[in-house]
């Protein structure tokens, strides 16, 4: 599988605003190091961070609201298999992160990595435009309009690692690699306007798709996650840029 993302602005996210030292913000939690709870700590904070961001966003960081999450363009090029599709999203919109419970979380307190797994609590929406060309097991497929992805109990695989980068006397984090894997227990799926505007044969289509979603969802994962894995790392590094690491986990 071949796939391109393009993030060709983060609308629905950030703002362009240069890297200064700001305030931890009033509701995010600190995490001392040499607590013997810090791991808890961790994940409590993570949790209510990512909630924070989702729900209003934060300003003084550069970050507007990430619920919905918008991602340009994404584009997946399947040439063998038994889905081989062309395949083109744009203008998607990820909507449902603000119901993120993290149910496991750890932190190295030497090297800053970051690992969690989260479990969103209702379902997950991603809508926007497609263009197919292809062909899905047996059945050719073609199609130009809007789209929607329901994605079922959802859970995601969340890894964060960087180098730390010194800037005067503070120490920062620069965030080098954002693991995301999305997954989810059902995926339904939903294409307007496919082979031409052919109701019947667009309604035989998707529920088709329906029923070998799984399939389809084999085809389309990695290049999800890798594509909101690239705008969550653009959001961390936009978070790590502007607050020193001694001003969210000091030593005591």
């Amino acid at each position: 599988m071949k796939y391109l993302v393009l993030i060709v602005a983060l609308a629905a996210a950030c703002s362009l605003t240069l890297a200064k030292t700001v305030k931890l913000p009033a509701k995010w939690k600190i995490c001392k190091k040499n607590d013997p709870k810090l791991q808890e700590c961790f994940k409590q904070a993570a949790n209510d961070a990512v909630v924070s961001l989702a729900d209003g966003g934060e300003q003084s960081l550069g970050v507007f609201p990430v619920d919905p999450l918008r991602m340009t363009k994404l584009s997946i090029d399947q040439g063998s298999g038994p889905v081989s599709i062309d395949l083109e999203f744009r203008n998607m919109d990820l909507k449902g992160i603000k119901h993120a419970v993290f149910r496991e979380a750890s932190f190295d307190p030497k090297t800053y990595d970051m690992t969690a797994t989260v479990d969103i609590k209702q379902p997950l929406y991603l809508d926007g435009d497609y263009t197919i060309r292809g062909r899905v097991l047996v059945l050719p497929i073609n199609g130009d309009g809007k789209c929607s992805l329901k994605l079922d109990e959802p859970s995601l695989k969340v890894t964060q690692r960087g180098v730390l980068v010194k800037r005067g006397a503070e120490t920062y984090l620069n965030v080098t690699d954002f693991g995301f894997v999305l997954d989810t227990k059902k995926l339904h799926l939903h294409f307007e306007n496919l082979f031409n505007g052919n109701k019947e044969l667009g309604n035989t289509m998707n529920t088709f798709l329906n029923q070998n979603s799984d399939e389809v969802l084999k085809e389309l994962k990695p290049a999800i996650s890798d594509g909101f894995g690239a705008v969550f790392k653009e959001i961390s590094n936009r978070v790590f840029s502007k607050l020193p690491l001694d001003k969210i986990f000091p030593e005591k």
